[in-house]
């Protein structure tokens, strides 16, 4: 009776060993994503924004918005507002900071799921393509979402 009950309890640390040693692979993986992106060169911020965007199941448009913040070099982004209530609340400065957190540590998971900093993102990306001026992306921004809470 002794060995059924030792057999058990080796079986039972063998599970929590696993365990422990499973998860210790997967942690620095996720670490890797709060590396300093702006001191990365371009090919091993990709890589991270792309690790990112399949660990948060991003959608097509949500993808596109943190690629647009990421690449822009000109930092348009950066003069734009947001109006979904994070620049209020003090977490953000500016839209790009919804998806590029400030200090370079990261990317901010809040884009993930905020449809008016996707949308702005996105307005953004399409005005600068047609090379609008920083004055006309502001105005069709605080047109659009002026007022909007996510």
């Amino acid at each position: 009776m002794k060995q059924k009950y030792i057999g058990l309890a080796v079986i039972g640390i063998l599970l929590v060993g696993l365990f422990v040693f499973g998860l210790a692979k997967v942690s620095p993986k996720s670490a890797d994503l709060n590396k300093n992106i702006f001191k990365m060169n371009s090919s091993e911020r990709e890589k991270m924004l792309a690790d990112f965007l399949k660990l948060n199941n991003a959608s097509e448009n949500v993808s596109l918005a943190y690629q647009f913040a990421l690449a822009n070099t000109d930092d348009v982004l950066n003069n734009i507002p947001c109006y979904c209530g994070c620049m209020e609340s003090g977490e953000h400065k500016n839209n790009r900071e919804c998806f590029v957190k400030g200090d370079g540590s990261g990317f901010d998971k809040m884009g993930l799921n905020c449809g008016t900093c996707v949308g702005t993102a996105l307005e953004v990306k399409s005005m600068s393509a047609k090379n609008a001026s920083l004055d006309e992306i502001k105005q069709t921004v605080d047109r659009k979402f002026k007022g909007q809470e996510s």
